[in-house]
């Protein structure tokens, strides 16, 4: 899945996209998108990454598939080809809040514009 920013998005030069793990749903601009598949409806790529409901601990999150030593989840967000000439960003503002339960485990998060170079997008505190 790709999400394609529209002319209404490109000229409030504003676009947000959030996933909710405990509704198993995702938000566009703050309206809530059809859902299909839950978490792998609107997601670009993904390997071994789950959705666990954890009732007696009262958690939904993400995780890593149990025996799999990795996991990656991607979005990918586009302008449409004829936007591209007209609309750039000035700034983008990813978050990507996370918690690890495992002293081994590491969570990284990245951006990559294009055909770029990865970029690592620090972790909040």
């Amino acid at each position: 899945f790709i999400y394609f920013i529209n002319n209404e998005e490109c000229d409030k030069g504003f676009i947000s996209i959030e996933y909710n793990s405990v509704l198993d749903k995702y938000y566009r601009n703050e309206i809530e998108e059809n859902k299909k598949d839950g978490l792998i409806d609107k997601v670009y790529s993904c390997s071994n990454i789950q959705r666990k409901i954890e009732n007696d601990w009262k958690m939904v999150y993400l995780s890593r598939k149990q025996l799999n030593k990795s996991g990656i989840i991607s979005w990918a967000i586009q302008f449409n080809s004829e936007q591209e000439q007209f609309y750039r960003f000035h700034n983008i503002n990813i978050q990507c809040p996370s918690t690890s339960f495992d002293q081994y485990a590491q969570i990284s998060c990245q951006l990559q514009l294009g055909d770029e170079q990865l970029i690592d997008i620090p972790q909040s505190i």
